[in-house]
């Protein structure tokens, strides 16, 4: 009689805890959808984050090279504030990029790309920075002074800088493997030229030296260029990295 219902108990616990079990994987099934929605929504917050900062990243090289042009005190506060929200902006992407890698810990291509993505914000953090270091120089610099070739050179330089820096943000947004590789090629474009200007600025010292203190920062602009066209390749290189392991 004991050991029946000894029995008959035992079954009943085995029942119970498959009717348990059957519960806690229905609830599970349940919310992993909704957890998963909540990590793409994560997910799609850093990329609109990120288009944020390259548009004001774009935007502030764009002044920068205006200001070298035509200076104002204005338009230099301007610059060193949107040089501020840049450096500010990339600090929050890296946090909730951080905080999905500890709270989520997401595999395969979704933590390449958050990994990615941190470094891609702080290349457009240096790029900023680098930006905001033309418009120091700006003022120092008497346009007016500078000969036609060496101006000319600075131009076509400036202007294949603009062209890499929309090309590597482009690629990232659209995720364009083919768009990214393009960038070594252009900053080799880039690299040829600095080499020319630096040539035609020592030329037109040589030739008169009074344009020398107008010149020597007029070739820091032209180093500081050539950073940011580097920067630039390098965003591009993360995006062939993310999209290399996509496709494996």
């Amino acid at each position: 009689m004991i050991s029946s219902l000894i029995l008959k108990i035992n079954k009943l616990k085995i029942t119970l805890q498959e009717d348990l079990d059957k519960y806690y994987k229905k609830r599970r099934n349940k919310k992993m959808p909704e957890l998963r929605r909540r990590f793409r929504k994560k997910i799609r917050e850093i990329e609109e984050s990120t288009e944020k900062l390259s548009t004001l990243t774009i935007d502030n090289y764009k002044e920068s090279i205006e200001l070298f042009h035509n200076y104002n005190d204005e338009q230099y506060k301007i610059i060193e504030e949107n040089t501020n929200r840049i450096v500010k902006e990339s600090k929050e992407i890296y946090s909730m990029s951080v905080k999905i890698l500890a709270m989520e810990q997401p595999v395969a291509t979704d933590l390449r790309f958050v990994a990615n993505t941190i470094k891609i914000a702080n290349h457009l953090k240096r790029i900023g920075k680098l930006s905001f270091n033309m418009a120091e120089i700006a003022n120092e610099i008497e346009i007016e002074k500078i000969p036609k070739k060496p101006l000319d050179s600075m131009d076509q330089m400036a202007q294949e800088v603009e062209n890499m820096l929309n090309r590597s943000i482009r690629s990232y947004l659209t995720k364009n493997p083919e768009e990214a590789a393009e960038l070594e090629e252009d900053d080799d474009i880039v690299d040829d030229l600095f080499d020319e200007f630096l040539v035609t600025v020592t030329k037109a010292m040589k030739e008169d030296t009074s344009t020398i203190n107008t010149l020597v920062p007029f070739l820091l602009i032209a180093r500081y260029l050539e950073r940011i066209a580097d920067r630039s390749e390098s965003i591009g290189g993360r995006v062939l990295l993310m999209q290399k392991y996509h496709t494996e």
